[in-house]
């Protein structure tokens, strides 16, 4: 496999790479995957398991981060999870009714691993009755007893490591690890809960989902572990039949009638047009998978005749449906102490002593992916599932991080599971603008309300317990 960059995001070429980057321009790989965040990496990765299978990954970020921004999760996620840039698409929504009128910010991860390369790197497989339920609605194949057996040959458990854990697998190219922050509060929340009636729960993937416990992490010896670091650069030179090929955003998928063939991608500042021999998979996100979609002649035909887009296929539901939790957060201000983050003198040498921590030992406050303790609880006993999950954030922070406040803190995120509301992701007037605006209809029913006000009762009765 061949990692090619553009010219900002690599040193100069080499005649060689100039072959090589030739080379992939008039290839006509067998599959060609759009994307390489997990999804895309996990099947271009998989699918290049067969040498007879020419695979072309393509992704319109850059490559593998350098030094300490490649390395360190927390600091990664401060610096790109908090803007737009050539790491985070950073969309912002379009006015939310059920908010009041409120934008949401939306950080989406851009290169090399997606959003697995800026994100929290929490490992949570959603609950069972999530994947039985997209069965029971036409959708073959995704129920959990189908799904289980793929998410234990992904993993890497260096917990639950015994070869016959029903829910768990080793060997797998999905590190996952505790947390190394060796943070006291771990003990000190952990006290909390129980004292508001919370089970402690040894395995949030495992036979139930009730209760809490410190998150577990894809980070690999206190480092970040992205996607495209466990499934395709341990490739890098092995695999002649796999190419990774970054800095090549696609603008639209190629068909010949209803048959996807190809893409046309900007490589250099140049488009190009790049043929598939059998298939081309769209892993792009749940937003930029639907503009591309949409971009190419796949969605409302109404809608794409007035952006004057050619239709390939009337399918209204493209860019529909779009489901994401709402999330509520509740600081708590617990000043001066040294294990949470905060803006101070305390802060200052808390967060120099725990760089040096780092820098030695890759243990301490620097391996922190700040949602470091989390839970699911449901709000009935009879109730099928949890419909609540909520994370304890060593700082006080608000806004994906972007409201930072002088004080240390807690911030508790309180989230719902299953609004009552969905989004749709449009294509804008103009429609070759990059980013698509999404509206989201949070609150839209009057039923998303009640569980929501009792929740956050719930929560606030953890932190009000006297320790």
């Amino acid at each position: 496999m061949r990692l090619i960059l553009n010219k900002k995001h690599a040193p100069a070429q080499t005649q060689q790479a100039q072959a090589a980057m030739k080379s992939i321009v008039n290839m006509e790989p067998d599959f060609i995957v759009i994307g390489s965040g997990p999804a895309g990496c996990a099947v271009a990765s998989r699918l290049s398991e067969d040498p007879r299978q020419q695979v072309l990954l393509l992704e319109a970020g850059p490559g593998q981060r350098k030094g300490v921004l490649g390395s360190n999760a927390a600091l990664a996620s401060l610096v790109y999870g908090l803007k737009s840039s050539a790491y985070n698409w950073g969309f912002n929504s379009l006015p939310d009714p059920g908010l009041n009128g409120r934008i949401s910010y939306n950080p989406l991860g851009r290169g090399l691993g997606g959003g697995t390369s800026l994100n929290m790197l929490m490992y949570m497989r959603g609950n069972p009755l999530d994947y039985d339920g997209w069965a029971a609605s036409g959708n073959p194949g995704w129920g959990w007893s189908d799904v289980l057996p793929y998410f234990k040959r992904s993993e890497d458990n260096q917990t639950f490591n015994t070869p016959d854990d029903p829910y768990h697998g080793q060997g797998g190219p999905v590190w996952v690890e505790e947390l190394r922050t060796d943070n006291p509060w771990h003990a000190t929340l952990r006290q909390a809960c129980q004292e508001a009636g919370w089970p402690y729960n040894p395995d949030l993937n495992g036979a139930t989902q009730d209760g809490f416990r410190p998150t577990q992490v894809m980070m690999k010896g206190g480092e970040r572990h992205h996607a495209g670091q466990a499934y395709i650069l341990p490739h890098l030179g092995t695999r002649p039949n796999l190419q990774l090929q970054c800095d090549s955003p696609v603008t639209r998928i190629l068909f010949e009638g209803r048959r996807a063939v190809g893409v046309e991608v900007v490589q250099g500042g140049a488009r190009r047009q790049i043929r598939a021999r059998k298939e081309v998979v769209v892993s792009a996100g749940g937003l930029l998978s639907a503009k591309l979609l949409q971009l190419s002649g796949v969605g409302d035909g109404a809608v794409l005749q007035r952006l004057g887009i050619p239709t390939v296929a009337h399918l209204p539901a493209v860019g529909q449906h779009l489901q994401d939790h709402v999330d509520v957060i509740l600081g708590h201000h617990i000043p001066g102490d040294p294990h949470l983050g905060g803006i101070s003198p305390t802060g200052a040498r808390s967060l120099w002593r725990a760089m040096r921590r780092w820098r030695q030992e890759r243990r301490g406050m620097c391996t922190t992916n700040f949602a470091e303790v989390t839970g699911f609880m449901r709000l009935a006993p009879d109730a099928p599932m949890p419909e609540i999950q909520y994370e304890f954030v060593v700082v006080l922070a608000m806004d994906h991080g972007r409201k930072v406040y002088a004080k240390h803190g807690l911030s508790t995120h309180v989230l719902l599971l299953h609004p009552k509301a969905g989004a749709a992701c449009k294509l804008p007037a103009r429609a070759g603008r990059m980013r698509p605006p999404s509206t989201f209809a949070t609150f839209r029913t009057p039923m998303t309300w009640p569980p929501w006000s009792l929740v956050c009762a719930a929560c606030c009765r953890c932190t009000t317990h006297p320790l």
